[in-house]
């Protein structure tokens, strides 16, 4: 039986029948913890959240499924859910792997001589904690063995106002005090990291940390946080495909073809990989690559024998990448961008960056610096009569071992390697003639094979290229549509508000029409019938008028008609007094006593409407001046037969009316 490998205590998790991530009701588990070899408790119905409850009670180490696939319905849901839980915690499928194949908990179950309940949930999921223990399974990579701290401005900034560009360059400088603290705090405990920066006004507007260690190693130097202004965020950096590590297994094995390495580092970082000879096998930017990005990248095309930077000098973060293939650093002087240009142009390179353009001219330049070092080396060697790897030649003088001796290197190899190739004996002459010529047959079907396999990847990169010409079309197609599906819309609204103020004019000019028209009709009756007019107001109250006063209806020396004068004031006969009116005529009540007096004063006749004929048009009064004149004649009798009054002896009436006024209301 395999002896246990896996940290305890161990959860294992299986779905329950009838239950799935991909139904629409809540998935249900049973589970099972393990600790020191027994079962301290187990259920057979459970929520993700209460495994991740257990998790945390128990202080599990380990968690462990049959199918990750049983957890959540997407990846992106896995990773959340396993990034809230302890940076510790390990994940296991004991099932296998797509890369190291699958066997059923039942056979596995069997091969380790465990004795449970497999048919049911329950006790699938002892099964299932207990081959965890013994170390069946592989180990599921979810993240990488770094993680990014990023020191950004806070959301809770407010933005606009006079105070936006103060509150801004303060946010700038607490990043940058910030960036600071957590950089020597890192360097204190021996961390290694990149730092990428966003320069601002009053400091660093951004800083972006890619620390080479797990986030386990970074709980206790560095805390997230948000505050007012800034915020922290310490994030794992997850891995693009998830990653299978059988338990107990050493890691892959690994391209060895010696290669050369450009890179230009930055926020975007080009690199750029040639073989020995010169051949093109990448050239592509990164977006904010961690250093493992870049190792994976390269580690697919080979071992990188030389690795050279357009900068001077070259940064630490090639350098420490140069340590870890353990490849020489070639350092060169920086090229101008004519320079860059022209070697582009001469070998027909088309670039989507600059760093790709920095990269490939960095190459062809350190590549071109060892070629004739390469062509004397192989020179040499052919002349002591050996056919041996060239690339291998090529990579052992380029880390500066003198020719001979890496000659001598290879002879040394190379009969060993022959001894180890099994090669199929052929007993006669004859058959090794067929043999050769059936090997150069199929040799020259290869290179055909070869020849159409190139003709057609050169069919499908002119029509990606034609494609994202039309694609490009499309684009600017759909920008002009939305740009004048805008125009169109404002243009509408437009026509809709030119619409409704026409509408609003053209009503407005109706009602002036009219209005015009019964001046007109008012105009004829008057000239025809010899007739005048009045301004008619509704009431003698003080508020009416002042009013038409203020617009100039009552006029000097007119004739005033009033529809009730039966609320007329003191104050209010006065006003219209002053403007000496020919005569009042009154439709309704006469004014009471007070205001007649104030008229009998100024020598204006009060006329009843029975006593004229009189016609009421609107706010227009129209009548016959001779009827006014002979009803005046027969009132102004009366006003002359009234003692006359001097203006004092007025004035002290007036003032005794008010006194008797104010002693009744007290």
């Amino acid at each position: 039986m395999i002896q246990p490998i896996v940290e305890e205590p161990i959860i294992g998790v299986d779905v329950r029948p009838f239950s799935s991530p991909y139904s629409k009701k809540r998935a249900k588990y049973s589970v099972a913890v393990l600790s020191h070899g027994e079962i301290v408790y187990s259920s057979h119905s459970v929520s993700l959240h209460d495994i991740k409850s257990l998790i945390n009670e128990y202080h599990a180490k380990t968690l462990a499924v049959d199918n990750i696939k049983e957890l959540f319905k997407r990846k992106s849901e896995l990773y959340k859910f396993i990034e809230s839980l302890p940076a510790d915690l390990t994940l296991i499928q004991v099932t296998g792997s797509p890369i190291h194949g699958f066997k059923s908990v039942k056979s596995l179950a069997k091969e380790a001589g465990i004795i449970a309940k497999v048919d049911s949930s329950r006790g699938e999921a002892e099964v299932i904690a207990r081959l965890a223990s013994l170390g069946y399974g592989c180990k599921i990579i979810l993240h990488e063995n770094e993680a990014k701290i990023i020191i950004a401005k806070s959301s809770s900034v407010k933005k606009g106002g006079s105070g936006s560009d103060r509150w801004r360059r303060l946010s700038e400088s607490l990043i940058l005090e910030e960036s600071r603290v957590i950089e020597e705090r890192l360097k204190s405990v021996g961390i290694d990291y990149d730092l990428y920066t966003v320069s601002g006004e009053g400091g660093l507007s951004k800083a972006e940390f890619i620390v080479y260690s797990g986030r386990k190693g970074l709980s206790r130097i560095v805390r997230p946080y948000i505050g007012s202004n800034i915020k922290v965020v310490v994030e794992p950096i997850r891995k693009k495909s998830i990653g299978y590590i059988k338990i107990g297994d050493v890691e892959p094995r690994v391209n060895r073809k010696p290669i050369m390495v450009s890179i230009d580092p930055g926020m975007s970082t080009g690199i750029c990989i040639f073989d020995m000879f010169g051949n093109l096998l990448l050239l592509k930017t990164l977006r904010k690559p961690t250093r493992s990005m870049l190792i994976e990248e390269i580690s697919k095309y080979g071992i990188p024998t030389i690795i050279t930077c357009d900068k001077s000098p070259v940064p630490k973060s090639i350098v420490k990448i140069a340590k870890i293939f353990g490849a020489k650093i070639h350092k060169m002087e920086t090229l101008t961008l004519e320079e860059k240009r022209q070697l582009l142009q001469k070998y027909n390179i088309k670039v989507e960056t600059s760093h790709e353009r920095d990269a490939f001219a960095a190459m062809v330049k350190t590549y071109n610096s060892y070629l004739n070092l390469w062509r004397k080396a192989e020179s040499h060697a052919k002349e002591s009569g050996l056919n041996m790897p060239s690339d291998k030649l090529r990579a052992l003088v380029s880390e500066g071992v003198p020719i001979s001796e890496a000659i001598k290197l290879i002879k040394s190899e190379v009969p060993r390697k022959k001894a180890e190739q099994r090669r199929p004996v052929v007993p006669g002459t004859s058959d090794l003639k067929g043999e050769i010529e059936r090997l150069k047959s199929k040799l020259i079907e290869k290179e055909q094979e070869i020849s159409k396999l190139r003709e057609e990847v050169s069919t499908y990169k002119r029509e990606i290229k034609d494609l994202r010409a039309v694609l490009d079309s499309i684009h600017d197609k759909t920008l002009i549509k939305i740009k004048r599906d805008r125009a169109i819309k404002l243009r509408d609204e437009r026509i809709r508000y030119l619409e409704n103020e026409i509408a609003r004019l053209r009503r407005r000019m109706r009602e002036l029409e009219i209005e015009l028209e019964m001046e007109r009709r008012r105009n004829k009756v008057e000239e025809f019938y010899q007739l005048e007019r009045a301004e008619v107001i509704d009431k003698l109250s003080k508020n009416i008028v002042e009013e038409a006063i203020t617009k100039k209806r009552i006029k000097p020396g007119s004739i005033l008609v009033v529809k009730d004068a039966s609320g007329a004031g003191r104050v209010a006969a006065e006003k219209i007094s002053k403007l000496s009116p020919s005569a009042i005529i009154v439709l309704g009540n006469l004014p009471p006593e007070p205001a007649l007096s104030v008229f009998k004063c100024f020598k204006i006749p009060v006329i009843p409407a029975s006593e004229v004929k009189i016609k009421i048009l609107g706010d227009i009064a129209i009548f016959n001046p001779e009827d006014v004149e002979k009803v005046k004649k027969r009132f102004l009798p009366k006003i002359d037969g009234q003692p006359r009054f001097s203006e004092d002896v007025v004035r002290k009436l007036i003032v005794e009316y008010r006194k008797k006024l104010i002693s009744q209301e007290s």
